[in-house]
């Protein structure tokens, strides 16, 4: 069964206003998963702040604080 022009026309209307929806939602997630990253990054940063700090009371060998890696 072929499609008419007007039916095409609908069609392609439809598959964009898909699009559409379909480009909003990854941009939303790619704002989202930036913002991930950036969280990550600075909570990452908070801990090895911290560790350091950690260090400075807590003995070298301390077993808690072997091999964990900058």
């Amino acid at each position: 069964m072929a499609f008419s022009l007007t039916e095409a026309a609908r069609e392609i209307e439809h598959l964009q206003a898909l699009l559409a929806e379909q480009t909003s939602e990854i941009k939303s997630l790619q704002s989202q998963l930036a913002k991930t990253a950036k969280d990550r990054t600075r909570y990452r940063d908070r801990s090895e702040e911290l560790r350091a700090e950690l260090a400075k009371y807590v003995r070298a060998d301390n077993p808690v604080l072997r091999g964990r890696k900058k």
